[in-house]
């Protein structure tokens, strides 16, 4: 089965926040990433973990005119990443949060045209989540610009 180009975009994503580790020179182990299925919200992971969402869709204004032509779409992506800390870790929630969203950013910025999926990509905003019962999370946004034939979106143009 052939993947429209706007899946194959989430799979690559998928697989770029997984190579966040200390290995690769992160400062933060993601211990797991998750594309929630039809079944519900997930569980939150442990540790340093990230829930992968897709978003809302509009056309981009990178069209193409030709035969076939082309046509071009921003798509937001919402990545939801959750810290869960020991409470005699002594280090501020805030230097925490900072720290993997820095490094979940950088991570997904390496390509911004995610592997030539994509024309660009772009962060749009984080939203802090209030502190609370050792479980800490900010959102991060990024909208991901890129182009498929009119007639088939699983054909990048």
């Amino acid at each position: 089965m052939s993947l429209p180009i706007i899946e194959q975009i989430a799979v690559e994503l998928k697989a770029t926040l997984e190579t966040i580790t200390a290995a690769n020179d992160y400062d933060v182990e993601v211990s797991e990433v998750i594309r929630p299925r039809r079944t519900g919200v997930p569980q939150v992971p442990d540790s340093y973990g990230i829930i992968l969402l897709g978003g809302d869709e509009e056309p981009g204004g990178h069209d193409l005119i030709g035969n076939p032509g082309a046509r071009s779409w921003r798509h937001t992506f919402t990545m939801e990443l959750f810290i869960r800390v020991s409470e005699h870790d002594e280090t501020p929630i805030d230097t925490l949060v900072n720290v993997f969203a820095c490094e979940v950013e950088r991570a997904v910025m390496v390509d911004a045209t995610r592997g030539g999926l994509a024309i660009d990509t772009r962060r749009m905003g984080r939203m802090f989540a209030p502190p609370g019962d050792g479980l800490e999370s900010v959102t991060l946004i990024f909208e991901v610009n890129y182009r498929v034939s009119e007639v088939d979106a699983r054909t990048r143009v």
